[in-house]
C-alpha cells in the first residue's frame, strides 16, 4: 500500500504546484507540504499513511494555516500585495509565526479599504441612464416635449471644442450610441428641447431640436451644399421677401431650396431645377424630412412652396415660358451658359446671384457676360469668411482657475512675504470659479484652432435697361 499512496501524493503535489503557479495562491502550498509529510512514514508504521512526523508537525490541520485563516478563493479578484506579504511568501509557510499572520491580515484589510475608497473617489456615483441634469425644468407656455418622429440634435461640449454632435430621428426602439455610453430614444421622449441628460457612462449630453442651419449641415448630402454663411449672404444680395418668385438652378442636396422656401413664405414660390436625377431625389427627401419634423414640432405645416424639376436649364424654354422671377440663384459649373435663357424671365432691376467655388470660374462667368452682350451689370464679388474665437476661463492643468496677480515695486520687498501669503490664500479661495468675485479671474481670448475654410465666391449680377 505504500507505493500507491506515494504515487497518489506525488500526483496531488504536482496538481497543487500547477495551481500555485497559475493562481499564485498560498493555500495550495500548504496542502502540498502536508501531503508530502504523509508520504515520509517508514516501514515500521505498516504503510498505512500515518506517521509521527504528521502528528508532531506544526500544522494540526492541513486545510488552514495557523490562526484559522481561511484560504483565498481561486476565482476572487486579485489585489496588490503589501511588502510583508511579498517577503513572507518567499519563506516556508510553516516557519511563519502567529504575529506575522496577524500583521498580514491587518495589512490586507487596510489595502482593501484604501482600494475601495479610491474607487469611490475616482468613479462617479451610479447614474441612471437618461438622468436629467438638475431635475426636470419647468416648462414655459407653448413648449412642446420631444416626441416620436421628431429630429433631435445631441451635443457634448468639451473644454475647448465640441466632442460629439449627432442628429437623428426619435424612434420607439432607437438608441443613441457614443464613446461615453448609450442613451435610449425612449428616455429622451417627453423631455423639453434643451434638456441636459446623461449617457450610460455618466457624460452629459445636451438634447434639443436642430435649427435649419444645423439641419442643412448634418442632413444627408449628394453634392456639396451651399453653406449657411453663404446662403444668408445670397438672400441678402437678392433681397428675398415674402411673396417673391425665385428661380434656383442646381438643387444639389436641397439646402438653398430650404432657405429660399422660408424666405418667400406661403405666398411665394421657388422653382428648383436640377440636371442630375439622383441629386434631385436627395433634395426632395431632405426637403420633405424637414417639413415633417417642422409639422410635428409646431403643429402646423411648413409651406409647400418649392417645386423640383429634373431638367437642363439651357433647354428648359417650355418650363420657363410664361414665368417671371424676382431673383435668380445659380449654383452650377458653367452658369454663363444659361444666362441667355434665364435673364429674359428676370424682372428688370432684379438680381442674379452666382455661387462659384473657384476664382477661375468667376473669370469665365464675367467673360461670358461680356461676349453675350446681355444687359447685366456685375455689382459685387465677395467671399464670406467667419472667424471662430475661443473665449473661456484660464484653467490650469490641475483643474483650478488662474488668478490675476498685481505687480509690485522694489519698495514693497519688505512686505513680500505677507503679500505672497495673502496671494496664496486668495488663490485657494479662487480655486472654484463659482466663488470668485466679478473681474478677478483671467480669460483666454484668441482665435479658435479650428476655422472654417474657403467655401465659395458670390457674384452679384443685376439686370439693367440698356441705353
Amino acid at each position: 500500500m505504500e507505493m500507491p499512496l506515494a504515487r497518489l501524493c506525488g500526483t496531488l503535489g504536482r496538481v497543487c504546484g500547477a495551481c500555485t503557479r497559475q493562481r499564485k495562491c498560498q493555500v495550495p502550498c500548504v496542502r502540498t507540504w502536508s501531503l508530502r509529510t504523509l508520504s515520509t512514514g517508514d516501514k515500521d508504521h505498516g504503510g498505512n499513511g500515518t506517521s509521527k512526523e504528521t502528528s508532531e508537525s506544526p500544522f494540526t490541520g492541513p486545510q488552514h494555516p495557523p490562526g484559522g485563516h481561511a484560504p483565498v478563493r481561486l476565482g476572487s479578484k486579485r489585489r496588490p500585495l503589501s511588502p510583508l506579504e511579498r517577503i513572507s511568501r518567499l519563506l516556508p509557510q510553516e516557519a511563519l509565526s502567529q504575529e506575522v499572520w496577524d500583521l498580514r491580515d491587518a495589512t490586507a484589510k487596510g489595502l482593501e479599504n484604501g482600494q475601495e475608497e479610491r474607487r469611490s473617489l475616482k468613479s462617479p456615483p451610479p447614474i441612471e441612464q437618461g438622468y436629467v441634469e438638475g431635475g426636470p425644468s419647468p416648462t414655459v407656455s407653448g413648449e412642446k416635449p420631444l416626441g416620436v418622429g421628431e429630429l433631435v440634435l445631441a451635443e457634448y461640449h468639451g473644454r475647448f471644442r465640441q466632442e460629439f454632435r449627432k442628429m437623428f430621428q426619435l424612434q420607439e426602439k432607437g438608441c443613441l450610441q457614443s464613446p461615453w455610453g448609450f442613451l435610449t430614444h425612449r428616455a429622451i421622449m417627453g423631455h423639453i428641447s434643451g434638456t441636459v441628460m446623461r449617457f450610460s457612462g455618466g457624460a452629459p449630453v445636451l438634447v434639443r431640436r436642430p435649427s435649419l442651419e444645423e439641419y442643412v449641415l448634418l442632413m444627408r448630402r449628394a453634392p456639396t451644399i451651399a453653406y449657411p454663411k453663404d446662403a444668408s449672404a445670397i438672400l441678402m444680395m437678392m433681397d428675398v421677401t415674402e411673396g417673391d418668385s425665385v428661380l434656383e438652378s442646381g438643387s444639389g442636396s436641397g439646402a438653398m431650396a430650404l432657405f429660399l422656401s422660408r424666405a418667400v413664405g406661403s405666398k411665394g414660390t421657388v422653382l428648383s431645377v436640377e440636371l442630375r436625377k439622383d441629386h434631385q431625389l436627395r433634395a426632395v427627401r431632405n426637403y420633405q424630412n424637414w417639413r415633417k419634423a417642422w409639422s410635428l414640432h409646431r403643429g402646423e405645416e411648413w409651406p409647400d412652396n418649392v417645386h423640383f424639376h429634373n431638367a437642363d436649364l439651357r433647354a428648359a424654354t417650355t418650363l420657363l415660358s410664361g414665368r417671371s422671377f424676382n431673383s435668380v440663384a445659380l449654383d452650377m459649373l458653367n452658369p454663363q451658359l444659361v444666362l441667355p435663357t434665364v435673364f429674359p424671365h428676370l424682372h428688370t432691376g432684379g438680381v442674379c446671384t452666382v455661387y462659384q467655388a473657384n476664382l477661375t470660374q468667376v473669370i469665365d462667368l464675367l467673360e461670358g457676360v461680356r461676349v453675350s452682350r446681355l444687359p447685366i451689370h456685375c455689382e459685387r464679388i465677395i467671399e464670406v469668411q467667419h472667424k471662430d474665437w475661443l473665449v473661456t476661463l484660464a484653467i490650469k492643468k490641475d483643474g483650478n482657475s488662474s488668478a490675476r496677480v498685481a505687480p509690485h515695486t522694489q519698495n514693497d520687498d519688505n512686505e513680500e512675504g505677507k503679500e505672497c501669503q495673502s496671494q496664496d490664500e486668495e488663490m485657494e479661495n479662487l480655486a472654484e470659479p463659482a466663488h470668485a468675485p466679478f473681474g478677478t479671474l483671467p480669460y483666454i481670448a484668441r482665435p479658435h484652432h479650428h476655422q472654417t475654410s474657403h467655401t465659395a465666391f458670390l457674384v452679384k449680377l443685376r439686370k439693367v435697361v440698356p441705353q
